[in-house]
């Protein structure tokens, strides 16, 4: 393990690592909002990554991604008075193939935390993400308890792990092995819990580790085209709005599947309008905007843009045009004489 012992208290706000400085974090003497203190740190997370880098670079090349967390012990917003005393702490990171080091700056009963993982090390062959999170491996073979080990998901046995592949979900045990694929990132899902829920899209078995499933989550990891509608077969058809969710824990297996929509929303003039998915003629979409649409004695400009293709353009008198979900049509009208 290679330490690096960072402290500092005074003014000037140096944090040092084995004598090279990491960061500055100058703090005038007075009041500060917390929120001050936030934009502060964040200006230097760039340069403290880099220097980061350098210091190790002897070591081994690394590949490191922050992500900030911000953890107050009051939970109010109320504006707090800072010293200009302060104490910046760095982490250890350990040579053990899944770094993970933490900054941390103290102050006034608040507390910040810079936290470093090691997400993608160049040196690793192969690659997996929890929770969107980036592991790296040397070993083609993982089981489920190594992979949840990796994702600090212990105990294993709390956890249900859910492998993305092939357009499908399926649940991954503590004892199964996964066979990881070079130039691949295998995806995994956790949930904290003791049970699996199964239902089917498109005919092929889902498992998952909740008792809702968003719409959004069939769509991405099923790799089923937006332009396509969810439609709940095991209750009649029933279409499931895109933003919405499925419950997974009623009697019986859930079935779901996609299709092609008979109805789709587009915006005509501002205004949100749901219409037959199908060719629409120039006069069809004037009457959308204007009901009362007098072509003897007035003229009709029709505008419209996102069509198939993220094809835009003009439709005029005679024209056709297949409407999509989300096209935008603008339609205005003149008086001819």
């Amino acid at each position: 393990m290679q330490q690096i012992t960072v402290l500092h208290t005074g003014r000037g706000g140096q944090a040092f690592a084995n004598g090279i400085e990491l960061c500055k974090i100058n703090f005038a003497q007075g009041e500060k909002t917390r929120d001050d203190l936030v934009d502060r740190v964040v200006s230097v997370r760039r340069r403290l990554v880099r220097l980061l880098f350098l210091i190790f670079r002897n070591h081994r090349d690394l590949l490191l991604t922050v992500r900030s967390a911000l953890q107050h012990k009051d939970s109010d917003m109320e504006k707090k008075k800072y010293s200009s005393s302060e104490q910046l702490i760095g982490g250890a990171f350990q040579d053990d193939g899944s770094k993970s080091g933490r900054c941390q700056y103290s102050k006034a009963g608040s507390h910040m935390e810079l936290e470093m993982t090691d997400m993608a090390q160049s040196h690793n062959k192969f690659h997996f993400t929890v929770d969107g999170t980036v592991y790296g491996t040397d070993d083609k073979t993982r089981d489920g308890s190594q992979i949840r080990k990796s994702a600090g998901l212990t105990p294993a046995s709390d956890f249900v792990l859910v492998y993305v592949t092939g357009g499908i979900a399926r649940s991954i045990s503590i004892e199964e092995d996964i066979t990881f694929d070079s130039g691949k990132t295998a995806v995994f899902l956790s949930f904290r819990s003791d049970r699996t829920y199964t239902f089917t899209v498109n005919e092929r078995g889902w498992e998952w580790g909740a008792p809702t499933i968003l719409a959004a989550d069939i769509y991405r990891y099923g790799g089923i085209d937006d332009e396509h509608e969810l439609i709940l077969d095991s209750a009649g058809d029933t279409p499931i709005a895109a933003d919405g969710e499925v419950r997974l824990d009623g009697d019986g297996v859930e079935r779901i599947r996609s299709r092609e929509p008979k109805m789709v929303t587009i915006k005509v003039n501002g205004r949100s309008r749901t219409v037959e998915k199908r060719r629409h003629s120039y006069r069809e979409i004037a009457k959308i905007a204007y009901p009362d649409a007098d072509f003897e004695n007035f003229n009709y400009t029709i505008t419209y843009l996102h069509g198939v293709d993220g094809a835009e353009g003009d439709l005029v008198e005679g024209e056709t045009i297949q409407v999509k979900k989300g096209m935008v049509f603008n339609v205005r009208r003149s008086d001819k004489s």
